[in-house]
């Protein structure tokens, strides 16, 4: 009886460890994920090369990239990078097709709405008070 106890004792940690992140996305670094959910054009940078795509997503100092042959089974490889002299949370945070998360619901006068996708955190949070303005962060684990 005691082995059946001990057995799901270390069963259900297993199972729910690491849960107070699981919707930040923290462990699940995916710069395909991340690239698809950009809601921005993407720019050939080797038109005409037959045989080759490479492909950049550029946004708010965001910059992903997906590289493919074309070839039998050829799956795409993909980057994801910051530049910190040119980031645009708010740009980011915007132009991401991620499903809105709340993190504070019920609190009356500030808002804080989560964007994860692939690694990338991004959070907007706003003081409900005239004419505030939201501030943006956003992370990236790599």
């Amino acid at each position: 009886m005691k082995i059946i106890f001990v057995t799901l004792l270390a069963v259900s940690s297993l199972a729910f460890g690491g849960q107070e992140n699981a919707g930040i996305g923290y462990n699940l670094y995916n710069p395909g994920a991340i690239y698809e959910a950009l809601n921005v054009e993407a720019v050939a940078l080797n038109p005409g090369v037959a045989g080759v795509g490479h492909f950049r997503k550029t946004v708010g100092g965001l910059t992903c990239e997906k590289s493919t042959i074309i070839m039998p089974n050829a799956k795409p490889k993909y980057s994801c990078e910051i530049d910190q002299k040119a980031e645009n949370f708010g740009a980011i945070y915007e132009a991401l097709k991620a499903k809105v998360k709340v993190l504070n619901p019920g609190i009356v006068g500030a808002a804080r709405l989560q964007k994860s996708v692939g690694g990338l955190s991004c959070i907007k949070a706003t003081i409900v008070v005239p004419q505030a303005k939201p501030s943006y962060s956003c992370t990236m684990v790599d």
